[in-house]
Order: structure tokens, then C-alpha cells, then sequence
């Protein structure tokens, strides 16, 4: 199992690594017929106030959306129940799972959209929007990582999403990898690598020539976190998030807990065409966490809200 994780991640890294764009036309590059925009939705309310960053290890039963390797990073056997009302009546939920097996760590998500009549906008969030329609989303997930040597974390998932927009209707098929390590040189520092949703093009019918591809994304991550007391902890994240449609994004975000049962969490994200800070608070017993989530939008786009609960057993 160890040799065909690292085979596999080998083979994205160079894949990745031979791609034809220079840096510069990577970080400001925007491609075209690129759809499934669900993919990139925040799993659950701690990565969502935290700007989306934590690629380098943070504390949900769904992080490893972001980074499949998390779960070995951080085990815990928990459950989380996550709702979010978005921007334009938009309803997002997900439920995600993850346990011990095989020696390593399993992880399970299923996730769901569903939005009113919404209005068709095109790049400019200002514009008049070109139509109304509805949709509804689904994916579900697969995850399995483990620890490799001391320290270096690696996981890979799958991951299958439908989309159903009036009457048309597409599946896609996309996969994961995440690498996760930890420096005992730094006490506190992990860093993170991922590559989601690498998928082929998908098209309405055999026929068409019109084609999606999913929103391949890539996320490098660093988190750093000072024990003051056992009831006092804060946790530093600073990600680099590039998606194949965007151009590139930095998140920058702090989590305190504090009386070691209440956590406070504050995060910005730089170069976000819509979004710039988002902020959220928790609360945690032995078994039980919950936690909450908002964050505004510009140009009068609505304020999102996100909460959820999670249990450990």
C-alpha cells in the first residue's frame, strides 16, 4: 500500500510538474469550460472561516476534502453534520466520516447543493445577469492515507459528482492526493501539498462538441501552532490556493482556543474576486463540537453562513 501511494503521488507531481504554462502564466491563468463548481466548496464552517486554508492539517471530520492526508495527520474517530445557506438562496450540506482501518485512516463524504432560482451571471459580478435557472449537486467521496516514515503523511480519494441543471444532467469523476509533514526541528510546524480534482472533460451527450472539465485546484499549505497553557492554543495557517478558472489566491487565518473548550477563528484571503475576510466561532465537550461560520461578500452578493456538529466516538 505504502509503494502504490507514493507511485501514485509521484505520477501526479510530475503530470503536474510537465505542464506547459510558465509560473507567471500559472499563477494569473483562467481557464475556459471549466464547470463543477461545487468541488470547490469549504466542506465544513472551520475551513470556511479560516478562508479556506488548512491544506497543512486542521481539526473536521471532512478535512480531508482539502487534503486527503489529514486524516492520518490528525486521527480521530468523528462524524460531521454540516449545513451552509450561501450567497443566492443556496442550500449546501455534507456529511463526512472518518475512522481507523488497515493501519491507516478511512475517510467517507457525501455532500449536497441545491439552490432557488438563481440569476446566470458571467465574469464580471457586476454585470446584469443573462437568465434564471436552478440546480441541484451531488458527490459523494472516498478517502484512504496513512503515515509513510516518520512525519510524512500521504492519501489519495476519489471522489464522483452529478449535477442536474433544468434538464440537463452530468457525472464527472475526479481524484485526489495530499501530502502532509511534520518538522520536529519546529515544534508545532506542519506544511501541506494537494491536487484535487484532477478529472477528464465531460460532455452534455457523445455527440457534442461543447465539453467541462472539473476545477482541477492546487493547494499548498503551512500551519504553526504555539501551545501557551493547556487551555490556551493558537494555530496559524497560511495557504496558496490556485484553481484552474481563478487566478491564484493566498489565505491567511488564526484559530485560538482558549479555557481549552472555546475556539475563536479569524481568516483573509488575498486576490478573491468576491470575498476578503470571513470569521467564526466554536464550542467543544469530550464527544460533542459545534461550530459557526460567516463571512460577507462584495458587490452586495449576501452574507454566508455555515454551522455544523460534529461527534466523536
Amino acid at each position: 500500500m505504502k509503494r502504490l501511494i507514493i507511485t501514485a503521488l509521484l505520477v501526479l507531481v510530475i503530470s503536474f510538474a510537465s505542464y506547459s504554462l510558465t509560473f507567471e502564466e500559472f499563477l494569473y491563468s483562467r481557464s475556459i469550460n471549466v464547470g463543477f463548481a461545487f468541488l470547490k466548496t469549504s466542506p465544513d464552517p472551520v475551513n470556511f472561516s479560516l478562508c479556506d486554508a488548512g491544506t497543512a492539517g486542521y481539526s473536521a471530520a471532512s478535512n480531508f476534502l482539502l487534503n486527503p492526508a489529514s486524516p492520518s495527520f490528525r486521527p480521530e474517530k468523528s462524524i460531521i453534520f454540516n449545513y451552509r445557506y450561501s450567497l443566492s438562496a443556496l442550500n449546501i450540506s455534507f456529511v463526512s466520516m472518518q475512522f481507523g482501518l488497515l493501519g491507516g485512516d478511512l475517510g467517507i463524504s457525501t455532500g449536497y447543493s441545491a439552490s432557488d432560482t438563481i440569476p446566470l451571471r458571467n465574469e464580471l459580478p457586476t454585470s446584469e445577469h443573462l437568465g434564471l435557472y436552478r440546480f441541484q449537486s451531488f458527490s459523494a467521496t472516498i478517502s484512504y492515507s496513512r503515515e509513510l516514515i516518520g512525519g510524512i503523511y500521504a492519501g489519495l480519494s476519489g471522489r464522483s459528482i452529478t449535477e442536474t441543471s433544468y434538464d440537463l444532467s452530468k457525472t464527472a469523476f475526479t481524484a485526489n492526493a495530499g501530502l502532509l509533514m511534520e518538522f520536529e526541528a519546529v515544534k508545532g510546524f506542519s506544511a501541506g501539498l494537494s491536487l484535487l480534482n484532477i478529472g477528464s472533460r465531460v460532455r452534455y451527450d457523445e455527440t457534442d462538441a461543447d465539453y467541462i472539465v472539473p476545477p482541477f485546484t492546487l493547494r499548498i499549505g503551512v500551519r504553526e501552532e504555539w501551545v501557551f497553557s493547556p487551555v490556551f492554543t493558537n494555530s496559524s495557517y497560511l495557504d496558496f490556493i490556485k484553481v484552474n478558472d481563478q487566478e491564484f489566491k493566498v489565505a491567511l487565518a488564526d484559530e485560538m482556543l482558549f479555557l481549552g473548550d472555546f475556539l475563536v477563528r479569524l481568516g483573509y484571503v488575498y486576490n478573491d474576486p468576491v470575498r476578503f475576510f470571513s470569521a467564526g466561532i466554536g464550542m467543544k465537550t469530550e464527544r460533542f463540537r459545534i461550530d459557526y461560520a460567516v463571512s460577507p461578500y462584495m458587490y452586495n452578493l449576501g452574507i454566508d453562513n455555515s454551522i455544523s456538529l460534529t461527534y466523536k466516538f
